[in-house]
Order: structure tokens, then sequence, then C-alpha cells
């Protein structure tokens, strides 16, 4: 029998919560080194099997760097490994554009929120170029796609928290679709509605209240127009 096959799964998983934590909590030295594994063993209460069984795992999800003749080294990247492995599950899990808009209204409500009270120059002037871009178009077509996604991730990323920004990421691709979808009508959306012109004009004038309501009315629509456009035809 291996030595991976004797090792407690209960175990490997109390250590990787343990590796976990140290992480968080900052508990690596100044090169990003973590302890080695015969000071984890100790510390954990564990064998040093079972500390190279959640190191092994830890590896995998991208959070730590085995270095040899050195030790494990945090690599600095956490939130770029959740929003991969957040992708992975939606793809994997085959999410509906239903169930990506109703993620969206959760994160970007909230996301909408933070920007009026966080956002800088930079992300303003980006929002609002994207904004103008929508205006200006003569169609729906790929640019007036490509400017409405980059207002929505210029507006996360206004929103300062790197979490918000890892989910966003992880549904880039079904987002573009879910776009696409409410884009099919013949009126360019943004010249006869202005959603997106109303959240700006609500994070340029730090109203947090406004730039919620902006963002539920923006996506309550794109809601009401992937179900006509796409969702009926579907049934």
């Amino acid at each position: 029998m291996s030595e991976r096959e004797l090792v407690d799964l209960n175990l490997v998983e109390q250590a990787t919560q343990e590796i976990k934590n140290m992480i968080i909590a900052g508990r690596y030295d100044e090169e990003g080194y973590l302890p080695s594994e015969g000071e984890m063993s100790a510390l954990f209460g564990v064998s040093r099997a079972t500390v190279r069984e959640a190191v092994r795992s830890m590896e995998v999800r991208g959070f730590v760097q085995r270095i040899h003749g050195k030790g494990v080294k945090v690599v600095d990247n956490g939130v770029n490994s959740l929003a991969q492995s957040l992708s992975d599950l939606m793809v994997m899990g085959g999410c509906s554009l239903k169930d990506i808009i109703e993620v969206r209204h959760i994160i970007e409500t909230s996301a909408a929120k933070s920007a009026a009270f966080r956002a800088t120059g930079a992300d303003i002037e980006q929002m609002r170029r994207a904004v103008e871009e929508m205006e200006a178009a003569g169609q729906m077509d790929e640019a007036y796609i490509q400017s409405d996604f980059a207002f929505h991730m210029a507006m996360i990323r206004a929103s300062g928290n790197p979490v918000l920004v890892a989910i966003f990421e992880a549904y880039t691709p079904l987002l573009t679709d879910t776009i696409k979808a409410a884009s099919q009508g013949e009126e360019v959306i943004e010249q006869k509605y202005h959603f997106h012109r109303d959240i700006l004009e609500a994070v340029v004038a730090h109203d947090r209240v406004r730039a919620g309501e902006a963002i539920k009315r923006h996506l309550s629509a794109t809601e009401e127009n992937v179900h006509v456009q796409v969702l009926e035809k579907e049934e």
C-alpha cells in the first residue's frame, strides 16, 4: 500500500485548512516560504505524509509552489486561483444564462455601490469611455458588445474588492453570452435607455443608493431582453 493510500483524508483536509489559515494570516517568512514539513507536522499534530498531501492539494490549486531544495513558497495569485476554480465550476456545471443573470444581480449591485464610494479618476474615465462608445454606436455589433463588457469590468474593478473581481472574471465568458443575447434588437439600447450612463453618473456623484438602483434597472432590462430573445425561443 502506498504512502498516499495510508493517509487519512479527513486529516489531510484539516491540514489543508491549517495551511490556508497560515497563508491568510501571513505566517510565512519574508521570502514567502511556509514552515518546513516537519514543523507543520508538529504544529498541526499530524504526520509528515499528511502535511505532504495537504501541500500537494494546495499546489494543485495554485496557492503554493514547492521549490526544490528550499521549501514550500506561497504563490501570490490567490485571487487568480479563485477565479479559475469558479470558472471551471461554472463551465463544468453547465450554468444557464438565467443562472448568470441571477449571479450578476448579486455581484454587480454590490460592486456598483462600492464603486460609488471607491472609484478613482482612472476608473471613472474607463467607464465614461465605454459609455461614449456605446452611445456613438450605429448598431449593437461586436464593438458595442466589447464596450459594454469594458464598462462592467471597469465598474467591478472600481469596487476595490478583489473577491468581486475574481468572481466577475470567473463568469466573464458567460457574461459575454448574456450581453450578446440582450443585444439582438434593432435599437441601440444605450442610446435609448442610457442604463450605463445612469450608473456612471451615480458613481461620479458618489451616490451608493442611486448606483445600486441604476444597476438593478439595467440588469432587470437585460434579464427581460434575454428572456425574449433567447429563453422564449427555447421554450
